[in-house]
């Protein structure tokens, strides 16, 4: 680091910003002249500035009552218009205040969450360590007793002895049905022969419909496309 004491002046500039040497600066003062780091320090932070700051006194308004009175008109505040929504009856209250609830409204301040299984302040039942413990040791209760129930195995009934003679016997196999097949009325009748003269007279009345169908019915005001030469 580069401190000139006749400039003032430090390369990492906090001499110059502040107005007060830094410890670069306050190093070499003390190493180099017998003289206090004060001296060295900006006019604007000395003791004397700060008394020519406040040197005059600032005295205090006059009330309402003893101010000049004029024939000018008297200050009037601004027009106020009402904003198009539902006014507001309360004032606002400060930070220091204590919020209030209502029949519709829950105030913002809580009192503090207390456990209702082990009575400690700070979490619910939910969240209670000694209650999952104990569930955690119930369960584990649980378990140890029915796997001694599954271990001793009780004494067999009449009951469970019928019911391993019948599971031994079965169920009786199933009975083979034979299924009866439909047999088919086939029709013994021989195709009828068709006669040429049938067929001549059928084309003759399908020729007939053909020509009443496809005639042609001009249309009135009807225009032709021009051809295209």
């Amino acid at each position: 680091m580069v401190v000139d004491l006749e400039k003032h002046t430090c390369s990492c500039r906090f001499w110059q910003l502040t107005g007060m040497p830094y410890m670069h600066a306050i190093s070499a003062i003390e190493d180099k002249n017998g003289k206090k780091t004060e001296e060295y320090c900006h006019e604007w932070l000395t003791m004397e500035a700060y008394k020519r700051t406040y040197y005059f006194n600032i005295n205090p308004v006059k009330g309402q009552d003893l101010w000049e009175k004029t024939s000018s008109p008297a200050p009037v505040p601004p027009p106020i218009k009402p904003k198009p929504s539902r006014p507001t009856k309360k004032r606002r209250k400060d930070k220091g205040e204590q919020p209030v609830g209502s029949s519709t409204k829950m105030k913002r301040k809580y009192n503090p969450i207390r456990c209702t299984y082990c009575g400690e302040v700070g979490h619910n039942k939910r969240s209670c360590a000694n209650k999952k413990k104990e569930d955690a040791e119930e369960q584990t209760r649980q378990m140890q007793l029915q796997l001694a129930l599954v271990k001793e195995p009780a004494p067999p009934t009449d009951e469970a002895n019928t019911n391993n003679e019948d599971a031994k016997r079965g169920r009786p196999p199933k009975l083979h049905v034979i299924k009866s097949k439909a047999r088919l009325n086939a029709s013994t009748k021989s195709p009828v022969a068709i006669s040429t003269e049938t067929l001549k007279e059928t084309t003759s009345v399908t020729a007939k419909k053909m020509q009443t169908f496809m005639t042609f019915v001009p249309t009135p005001g009807f225009k032709r496309p021009r051809k295209k030469q």
